[in-house]
């Protein structure tokens, strides 16, 4: 019979069957009606929702889909079509909304897609009704063939899930509140709890790993405070710390079911969108703003904010404990057995090609909340260690350079970037979980060998884990990143030095890694000016907190002797403010104030105006330092070689020839420099070719022209070299180096893609971006290689090379090299530079390798495919001025861009 022709929404209960006297008896041609009324839904349900509409009429689900699912016992056919017509008809409102409907089309399918889903929330949440979706999964799951699910049984556990979750959903979305206690108790009385480990125990778990995470997110988000305060009594100002991590374990909770409502993660077109940008951050700000107390309110109740629904009387409360009961033990439970498995899936699912069903907020939530709860109940360390290798820290740094690129592309482009930076925010507890995790293990005598060799390898290799806390505390930004992710940050930087310093101590695991090589990248004044920040309010600080700001700043001053980073007003104040209010201290933090306090004092009565500008950040430390000063010697060279060159092209680089010649070596940026401070030449025909003064590695125009006709004159395959050899004698060796490194790195990671080896890549940002076939960012970590990105002849070096460099108007910052050349195209690029950084065997080793790797895969290929396109080494001539002025002119944009971001952070 062809039930869609016939009568389309006809009278189901001849159909599918019929109640009497309390049963629900199912008719013969049950099956074929429900199989046909799924393909009218899926392909005939019109902009309108014309086929949902009549079936809400109908009542369909109170009066045949719900007694139906109730009645079968047997027939596993008959049950999956009935859970995927339910399941189908409970999906989130806008998964099937088409920003081409006009507003009358999606008004009536609005209309009928919420009457289902009251429905649905009507009749479903019920202890029996969960009571039968539990046994019939776990039948499914006890008579699999050799553990072995068949496809429909899989298919019908999966309907099962999402159904779960489609009523979660709706219950927050449609009454805009959190899910009562009441309706949890259901979940766990009913024995849903029990099915979900079953599932999550299962060796096939991932394939319903998406509607787990998802309906654990459901479970849990709301009640975060409850759970991770429950046993942990705290003073109230590190509770009002601490409730803001937790405010964003909640709101970040969010995101990820959010994607629900917006039918997949965002993409750089839906960041755009202003309606998209207050539908997100509205469900974020009414956990992250709206309930975090202000200074004033720290000692309220917590019934009195909104969200965590802690009620006063003595039964609603003794329900909210037996609620929190069954959420810690079947949390426990998760963790004990089941969470390791549980996060690889999720990692893998997240990186696979499908990963645009899970967006990986699930991923950072699940890692940050639950290892935290299981530190809080002490839960055995041999069940969480197996989550960590190296795969998982490199995604998690790939995730947090991502968001700090983008945050910082945005912030150029004054667009809105809070989205970013709370994902940013949990990757960071993320990584701090992670870190106390390997610590814990590490230190305990029967969990040590989970840590292994190659764990520790893995990790100690990679210079991007290290680098990124550097790059996220030079890049924070206050207010608009506030003080809470300072901490947290800084924290995360704390435990990774302590197992870098435990793990380096076997020389076999630390290579060439040098820790005090490391920490010197933190000794600059800027860095030290958000750590003093993070100090400023030290008496509400944990002890534990201000133990990381002082270790770092002991190490600053001690082991890197740098002193004069601390010698800012915010700092010398907050170390006065400490010893006058007697602050407990240990013996070695009082004698790092002591002395900080007493250099000042040198400082300031050797050089007063130098120490004064420095204490109000106008002048680096340089200026305080006693290293690079000119001899007479050098200034007489210096001064006689000026009065013969008034005429030259270049003064600068004949200057640095002339001292050069004379037996001194000075860069041509030191030289500059001299002569600025020196005030020897002011308005002077000289001044054309230098910088203007405040202004470092930015050239007025009328050089930039200057450098396009000395650019255009150079012949097109003299022009990398004459570029290298330009900045080599500005004193920019060190960044050609740096250049070449991360040619070769992304040459290696070619090479180990193409030979299905991805755990071999060291660095984790290289490792991720080659696996998914993405451009190699060349990550600017510290002020120089930022700065680098400003000097002109750099810029066209990397033009030149054809890599990728962004705009002020693109999406990224970094330079990129394309995922689209081969290890040998990287190679030949490398050698362009000049002599290579690494033992020319390894280089050649990687280029053999790759031509070996290439002709394998030539060899295998079954089809021809599309000619590769002319070599990027072999460019389309173009006129040279034409060429350069547009080189300069995306410089000049650049440029803008960072002033114009300067201008804002000033103001």
């Amino acid at each position: 019979m062809e039930w869609s022709l016939m009568n389309p929404i006809g009278l189901l209960e001849t159909e599918m069957g019929f109640m009497a006297n309390g049963i629900y008896f199912v008719s013969d041609e049950c099956k074929e009606t429900l199989q046909e009324m799924l393909q009218l839904l899926l392909t005939s349900d019109g902009a309108d929702g014309q086929i949902r509409q009549k079936l809400g009429q109908q009542d369909i689900i109170r009066k045949d889909l719900l007694p139906l699912l109730m009645a079968l016992e047997e027939d596993s056919e008959l049950f999956h079509a009935a859970i995927e017509l339910l399941s189908l008809l409970t999906q989130p409102l806008s998964l099937g909304q088409n920003s081409l409907q006009d507003g009358f089309e999606e008004q009536a399918r609005s209309k009928a897609v919420l009457a289902l889903l009251r429905q649905a929330d009507d009749v479903c949440w019920s202890v029996e009704f969960f009571a039968k979706f539990k046994k019939e999964v776990m039948n499914r799951l006890e008579r699999a063939s050799d553990g072995v699910l068949n496809p429909l049984d899989c298919e019908t556990i999966n309907y099962c899930l999402l159904l779960i979750r489609n009523l979660f959903y709706f219950g927050e979305t449609d009454r805009k509140e959190h899910i009562n206690n009441f309706r949890l108790r259901m979940i766990f009385e009913s024995g849903l709890d029990e099915m979900i480990m079953a599932v999550i125990r299962h060796h096939q778990k991932i394939s319903f790993t998406v509607s787990v995470v998802q309906i654990l997110s459901f479970l849990y988000k709301d009640n975060v405070k409850i759970l991770l305060r429950s046993q942990q009594p705290m003073s109230p100002a590190s509770s009002n710390v601490y409730s803001s991590e937790e405010q964003c374990l909640q709101a970040m909770a969010n995101l990820g079911l959010n994607q629900l409502e917006l039918g997949g993660p965002l993409s750089p077109d839906d960041i755009e969108d202003p309606t998209v940008q207050r539908r997100y951050i509205t469900a974020i700000m009414d956990t992250m703003e709206l309930n975090k107390p202000k200074v004033d309110e720290i000692g309220v109740c917590y019934s009195d904010v909104p969200g965590l629904r802690v009620a006063a009387n003595g039964t609603d409360a003794a329900r909210s404990d037996l609620v929190g009961q069954y959420l810690t033990d079947l949390a426990q439970k998760f963790l004990s057995d089941g969470y390791a498995g549980f996060i690889g899936d999720l990692l893998e699912l997240t990186l696979s090609k499908n990963s645009r069903i899970l967006d990986n907020s699930y991923l950072l939530w699940s890692i940050s909340f639950f290892l935290r709860f299981a530190r809080q109940q002490a839960t055995p360390l041999s069940s969480l260690v197996k989550c960590v290798d190296g795969n998982l820290v490199s995604y998690l740094v790939y995730v947090a350079v991502d968001c700090c690129e983008r945050q910082w592309s945005l912030q150029r482009q004054k667009q809105w970037c809070d989205f970013t930076q709370n994902k940013l925010h949990l990757t960071v507890l993320s990584l701090i979980q992670l870190f106390r995790l390997m610590l814990s293990a590490t230190e305990d005598p029967e969990c040590q060998h989970l840590i292994t060799p190659t764990i520790k390898e893995s990790l100690m290799g990679m210079t991007h884990l290290r680098d990124v806390f550097v790059l996220l505390l030079r890049q924070h930004r206050c207010p608009n990143q506030g003080v809470v992710y300072l901490r947290n940050l800084i924290c995360a930087n704390h435990h990774l030095l302590l197992i870098l310093e435990q793990w380096g101590a076997d020389k076999t695991m630390a290579g060439d890694f040098s820790m005090l090589e490391h920490v010197k990248k933190f000794a600059t004044l800027e860095i030290m000016a958000k750590y003093g920040q993070a100090l400023e309010n030290f008496g509400q600080n944990e002890n534990g907190l201000n133990e990381c700001i002082l270790t770092m700043m002991h190490h600053i001053a001690g082991d890197c002797n740098e002193p004069q980073c601390l010698m800012q007003l915010s700092i010398m104040r907050t170390f006065s403010n400490m010893l006058e209010q007697k602050h407990l201290l240990s013996s070695d933090f009082s004698d790092l104030i002591e002395y900080v306090l007493e250099q000042f004092m040198i400082f300031a009565e050797e050089k007063p105006m130098a120490t004064a500008q420095m204490l109000f950040g106008i002048q680096g430390k340089e200026s305080v330092k006693e290293t690079g000063v000119w001899s007479s010697q050098e200034e007489e060279v210096l001064m006689s070689s000026i009065l013969s060159l008034t005429e030259s092209d270049n003064i600068i680089a004949d200057l640095r020839d002339a001292l050069l010649h004379s037996g001194f070596k000075r860069t041509e940026d030191e030289i500059e420099q001299f002569i600025k401070d020196s005030g020897w030449l002011v308005e002077d025909s000289m001044m054309d070719t230098m910088a203007p003064l405040g202004k470092e590695n930015t050239l007025e125009e009328d050089e930039k022209m200057k450098i396009i006709d000395e650019l255009s004159q150079v012949p097109e395959e003299d022009l990398i070299d004459h570029l290298v050899l330009r900045l080599k004698s500005s004193g920019h060796e060190q960044h050609i180096t740096w250049l070449q490194e991360n040619l070769f790195e992304a040459a290696n990671a070619q090479n180990c893609v193409m030979a299905n080896t991805i755990d071999l890549i060291r660095e984790p940002v290289t490792r991720i971006c080659a696996f998914r076939k993405k451009d190699i960012p060349l990550i600017f970590v510290t002020e120089e290689h930022e700065k680098i990105c400003h000097n002109v002849y750099f810029f066209a070096l990397l033009n030149t090379l054809d890599l990728k460099v962004g705009s002020s108007n693109e999406q990224f910052v970094f330079p990129r090299v394309p995922s689209d050349w081969s290890a040998s195209d990287i190679i030949q690029k490398m050698k362009m530079l000049g002599p290579l950084p690494n033992e020319h065997s390894e280089v050649d080793r990687v280029e053999e390798l790759a031509v070996r790797l290439s002709q394998a895969t030539t060899t295998e290929r079954e089809f021809p495919e599309f000619e590769p396109k002319q070599s990027s080494s072999v460019k389309e001539m173009k006129l040279p001025e034409k060429e350069w002025m547009s080189c300069v002119q995306e410089a000049n944009k650049f440029q803008e861009s960072q002033h114009l971001q300067l201008t804002m952070e000033t103001n």
